[in-house]
């Protein structure tokens, strides 16, 4: 995973949409709608939940 400005990190899933990762304490859990499409997410750090919806065009080109 790689959230734009910072370095990718993997992330391991640990039940269906939710993934961890072990390089910083996160949690990304992606929520669905009634057609079981996705349609946002939430960044769970620090204690805080990021929840975010889903664009259909993306504003920034992942770097390589």
């Amino acid at each position: 995973a790689q959230l734009e400005g910072q370095e990718s990190a993997p992330g391991f899933e640990t039940a269906t949409d939710r993934f961890n990762s072990n390089v910083v304490k996160a949690t990304v859990i992606f929520a669905r709608d009634d057609q079981k499409q996705i349609n946002g997410l939430t960044l769970m750090q620090n204690g805080l939940p990021m929840p975010a919806a889903r664009v259909k065009t993306p504003t920034s080109v992942p770097s390589k």
